[in-house]
Parts: structure tokens; sequence; C-alpha cells
């Protein structure tokens, strides 16, 4: 019953033990003296030893936590100095390495000890791993059979190739004839692939590579009886018919083309697309629409006779083949019927309306077109001219002068006479009228006046500041107040400080307070 409290004992310590350390190296030899409790006894002894043994004694350094301090033959040590960690074995006087472990890919390299550097890996027996001798540099690996170690033969110089033979190590051999190699490419000899070597095509075929790109050659067929040749088009090699672009600029002779019948020349007389034909003459006239007698008049001697006339004028035929150009006769004008008149009468064209015996002034009719006759007479003398309002100097009763007075700045300022014409020199004088304004377009920090009256811009002093000045200026500084709009959600001011009767400063700021640079109209009323 003792022992088996001892076990659960023993198997809660093991339950309770620590974490892993930092190296699992902790001495595996336990103390032979007591007394010590179960607990301290697992917790302190057993179960380090336990992983230690069940983790390869892993750690930076070698082991030493046998009996008497030291490694004991066929100890194992992960050696986790680097990754991939590497394990050895204790043979009694060193570590042997037998494989490394990549704790980050998962793959293990085992490890071939007492190996020829330069050597290759082979079984000597079932299952028994050995190592050859070194192998010549750049030389062919060769077997040894069954149990023996692979050799080498020497390596072959620049551009040699290796033979193999069945009853020894292959041998070296420059290659000359129809292959040879140089600087390790090969090569073919000029005109040693006859064609009997190559292989067959298809019947009415060519080999070679109809896309517009670099891949292995193919047949390019032909169609029987098609008369196509091959050529490219649409950036691939077939056969086919010459489209236009294969055929370049002025390479078609007269001498190339088909005969023509005489006296004719190549046309269309059809109204659609169509392939030409021969056209004769009056073909051609009719295609050009100048055919004779229903495009064109026939030669004659009185078209030679205008067509040398040099004046200007109405042409006249004097005659068979005789002309002339000047004025129109009035014995060269047509008869008419008496007491008519030719003209435009409610008609774009000429007609003759007959024009009645009056004895008063004659009338003629817009809405009936006719002409007719005044029945109202009598005569009279003007007696008195009378003049009111603006007008004075009257009445006239036989001849006299009268006069309008033009009102003067004066009168416009205020603003009271009935009496006087206002003219557009005086206009702008009147308290109503604005006396400058302006409108700048703005474009960045630059300005332009695109309209404006007796206002000039002078210069942007910063944003939103714009200093403009009045050809003809106020009576004062005080004598004048302006208005001005920008842009909607602007405010235009106009600071007092720099106003003056000759000009001004605009200032255009955001609700917020901020000068911007922004389109503005100036309008100023006051006193000059």
């Amino acid at each position: 019953m003792r022992k088996i409290n001892q076990k659960i004992a023993l198997s809660v310590a093991l339950l309770l033990a620590p974490a892993a350390n930092a190296a699992e190296q902790s001495s595996y030899v336990t103390p032979t003296a007591g007394p010590m409790s179960m607990s301290t006894l697992a917790g302190t002894y057993i179960n380090p030893a336990l992983r230690a043994l069940a983790s390869c004694h892993w750690g930076t350094s070698a082991p030493a936590n046998g009996p008497g301090a030291t490694p004991i033959v066929y100890q194992c040590w992960a050696d986790t100095t680097t990754n991939p960690v590497v394990f050895k074995r204790y043979d009694g006087a060193s570590w042997v390495t037998y494989g490394a472990l990549n704790t980050s890919t998962h793959v293990w390299t085992p490890y071939l000890t007492g190996g020829a550097s330069g050597g290759v890996p082979y079984f000597s027996s079932a299952g028994v791993m050995g190592s050859s001798a070194a192998l010549t540099q750049y030389g062919f690996v060769v077997g040894g059979g069954a149990g023996a170690a692979p050799g080498t033969i020497a390596a072959c110089t620049d551009d040699q190739v290796a033979f193999g033979r069945t009853g020894n190590a292959p041998l070296c051999r420059s290659v000359s004839g129809d292959l040879t190699f140089s600087a390790g490419v090969s090569a073919i000899g000029a005109n040693k692939v006859t064609n009997a070597m190559m292989r067959q095509s298809g019947a009415l075929a060519v080999v070679g590579r109809s896309a517009n790109s670099t891949g292995n050659v193919a047949d390019i067929q032909a169609t029987a009886g098609a008369g196509g040749v091959l050529r490219e088009s649409g950036n691939a090699i077939a056969f086919g018919q010459v489209a236009t672009a294969g055929i370049a600029d002025s390479a078609v002779t007269n001498a190339k083309l088909a005969n023509m019948a005489a006296n004719t020349t190549k046309c269309n007389a059809t109204a659609g697309s169509a392939a030409p034909t021969d056209c004769t003459a009056s073909t051609m006239r009719t295609n050009l629409g100048v055919d004779i007698g229903t495009n064109v008049e026939a030669w004659d001697a009185d078209l030679d006779c205008i067509a040398a006339l040099s004046s200007t004028g109405v042409i006249k035929r004097t005659g068979a083949g005789t002309c002339s150009a000047g004025a129109v006769a009035l014995a060269d004008l047509a008869t008419g019927t008496q007491d008519t008149v030719a003209g435009y009468f409610g008609s774009t064209t000429v007609s003759a309306v007959a024009i009645g015996n009056c004895s008063n002034a004659l009338t003629y009719s817009t809405s009936t077109h006719t002409f007719g006759c005044n029945t109202t007479a009598g005569t009279g003398t003007v007696t008195s001219v009378a003049t009111a309002g603006l007008v004075t100097g009257g009445p006239i009763t036989s001849s006299g002068t009268v006069t309008v007075t033009a009102a003067a700045q004066s009168d416009q300022e205020t603003g009271s006479s009935n009496s006087v014409a206002v003219t557009p020199g005086t206009q702008k004088y009147h308290q109503s009228a604005s006396k400058a304004w302006i409108n700048l377009t703005n474009s960045g920090t630059t300005y332009a006046a695109a309209q404006a009256f007796n206002v000039l811009f002078s210069s942007r002093a910063g944003a939103g500041l714009i200093d403009v000045t009045f050809p003809t200026a106020f009576s004062g500084p005080d004598s004048y107040g302006c208005v001005g709009t920008s842009t909607p959600g602007l405010v235009v001011g106009f600071p007092s400080a720099n106003k003056t009767a000759s000009g001004l400063r605009i200032d255009i700021r955001t609700s917020a307070g901020a000068q911007t640079d922004s389109n503005v109209f100036l309008s100023c009323f006051g006193d000059q």
C-alpha cells in the first residue's frame, strides 16, 4: 500500500513539473542519499532528467550532464546554435553529426559522416551507405557495379562529346563532319541537311511559319486550282490573292494593264461601285455632265464672237457671227402697250401696269398694285409756326429761328429744370446717373477690364485688393459712393483709408472675412 502511495505521489509530481527551460540539459543522475520528499525528487531531479532525455539534450553547448559531468557513449545532443538544428551522437571521444532539422521548413537532412569531400554517397551493401572518393572536377560519374564505389573519368576538353562503350569507360572525342561544337554551341555545317533529310510536307504546301511570332514551322497550305500566291496579309503568310496593300505605289505600269479599245478611257459608267470599263468619248461626256446640246452648247460662230468681247454691257447680236456689248438703246427695247409702265408690281416678275390720265397727283396702291389719281386738290400758305416746351422763338409767321437750349452740368446736378434739353455730354451729371463703372474679370492674380466708363484698372495690391482710378475725378472723397458685386457668397467693400477723389481700393472677401481674388463689378454715384 505504501508503494502505491509513493507511485501516486510520483505521478502527481510529474504532472506538476515546471515548463521547459531555454535548454534541456539537466543531469539525469538522481541523488542516492536522503531523506527527500517525493515532490522534491520528482520536481528537481526526475522530471528535468526525463525532459533532457526526451528532447535529445538540446542546447547551444554540448551536454555534460552524465555521471561525472561528462557525456556517456551514444548520448544524443540537438545543437540549437543555428537553424537547422544539428543532431549529434557521442562516440566516446567526439560528437558525430548524423543529421539536421530545419524548424522553419520542417525538412530533415541526413549526414554521411566520413564521406570524402567531393565524393558521392552510395550503398555499399543493402541498407549500408558509403562515400566514394572525390570525383574529378568537371569529370563524368561512372558506376562501379554492385557494392563498388562510383568513379569518374577525366573531364572532356572544350567542345568534346563523351561516347559510351559497353566494355570500358566512356571516351571523350572532338566532333567533326556535318555536326560541330564551338563554345558549347552545336552547329550543322553549311549545305549538310539535304532535302531528303527534311520532313515531308503536305501537297501544294510550303514549310514555314505563318504567324507573326517565333515558333515551330508548319505546312502553309495552298488550295488546288485557286490561283493563289504566297503573300503576307493581315500579319500572316498564306496563299491567296494579292491585296491592294501588297502592291507598291506606281508598281503597275501601263504595259501591265489590259489592252483598251481605240479612242477610249477607263471609267465607271454605272450609278454605283463597279470595275472600270472602256468608255467612249460620248460616254465620258455623259458621265461629266457636258453632253453637247444637253448640258453645253455646240460650237458656232456666235460663241466665238461672245468669247472675243472685251467691253462690258448688254450683249447684242448684230449678225451671223457678229455681236457687241454696251448700253441698251431705246430703239432696241421691245414694243409695249401705250400708257403703261413695266416693273415688279406685287410679284417678282416684270409686268406692265396701266397709268390713268390724272389732273392731280398720281397715286399707287400697294394692296391692289394699281395706279390711281389724287382727287383732293388745293393750295395755301403757312401763316404761323408755334413753339412750346423746349423750343423757343415762336410763333413764326413768315421767317425766323427757333431755339432749343441744351442743359448744362449745373442743370443736371440741380435736376429741377424742365426748359432745357439733355444732351449725351451732360446726361452723366444727373444725380441718378452712374458717374463711373467698370466690369473687371479675374484669372488667378490677373485682372482685366471687360467694359468700363470713367474707371481705369490701376493695380492688384494683394489677394482681393484692386486699386482703380477715375479719369474725371469726383469733387472729393466724401462726395461719392460706390456699390460692388462679385461671385455669390463674396462681399465687396471699399476701405476709407484708400479712398480719394480720383480713385479707391476694392476689397473682396469671403463670408468668413478672408480676402480672395474674383470677378467684380463696380458702379459709383456722386458729384463731379
